[in-house]
């Protein structure tokens, strides 16, 4: 089955002669660097996206206290968040690590709460996790609201958007330099509501980043204490198109 939309983009960029290069421009004004000798997820040996609760112990074992930040965000354990891309990197002269949220159309910036179980009651530890994490996201609320206007997200508004900037707020906290990339993918005219150009990817995330009040954090290095985070939106052309969407199965 052929990927659509930003997973397609992204292993295509990831198997580019040009990747490092492509990838530490658009971290230039963060701070932050790549090299051939880091390690990212997916690479060009396995297509899977990584969770940190398993990533981050096997690749930066040490650097940080893993089992607690798993801990955090979940009280019985269960799935922490995919990304479409980490890496570890150089950022601000220190060991850190980048986290990419890609996204090729306007659809994929959802202003929705977290998906509640499919079952009709759900189980004591579903709800004691989706508990513990609403708590992970105000600590993160807060935290971020600190440097600014007081940010408005949490488990039942924007989610998606809040359990990005929560995790990324946590590993700086810990300790672990953060970049935390929104890359637009542009030009794929398979989706139909693709984004056509840079300045288009550019207002609508920023418009969706107004709603959650967290706009003033685009392009903003903040301090965490023993780290800091760092909000970086950028573009990157696709290099091919999404083929047509299957119809659904009668």
């Amino acid at each position: 089955m052929e990927h659509r939309g930003s997973r397609r983009h992204v292993l295509e960029w990831l198997h580019a002669d040009t990747f490092i290069d492509e990838f530490n421009g658009l971290l230039a004004p963060a701070n932050a660097h790549v090299s051939a000798s880091d390690t990212w997820q997916p690479n060009r040996n396995s297509p899977v996206e990584a969770k940190l609760s398993r990533w981050g112990p096997e690749v930066m074992a040490g650097t940080i206290d893993w089992p607690a930040v798993s801990a955090w965000w979940l009280k019985h354990g269960g799935n922490t968040p995919n990304w479409d891309l980490v890496a570890t990197a150089t950022v601000h002269g220190r060991r850190g690590i980048v986290l990419v949220e890609a996204k090729a159309n306007t659809p994929e910036l959802s202003a929705a709460g977290k998906r509640t179980s499919k079952k009709k009651v759900p189980s004591k530890r579903s709800l004691a996790n989706s508990k513990h994490i609403a708590a992970a996201l105000e600590e993160a609320r807060l935290g971020l609201s600190q440097v600014g206007t007081p940010c408005r997200f949490g488990i039942d508004s924007h989610y998606q958007f809040a359990n990005r900037l929560a995790f990324a707020w946590k590993l700086a906290c810990q300790g672990l330099p953060t970049v935390l990339l929104y890359l637009g993918f542009i030009g794929d005219r398979g989706i139909r509501h693709h984004f056509p150009n840079a300045a288009a990817w550019t207002e609508t995330f920023k418009a969706h980043a107004r709603e959650a009040s967290i706009d003033h954090l685009i392009g903003r290095r903040v301090d965490c204490g023993r780290g800091s985070t760092y909000l970086l939106v950028a573009e990157q052309h696709v290099r091919s198109m999404s083929p047509p969407a299957r119809a659904p199965v009668a």
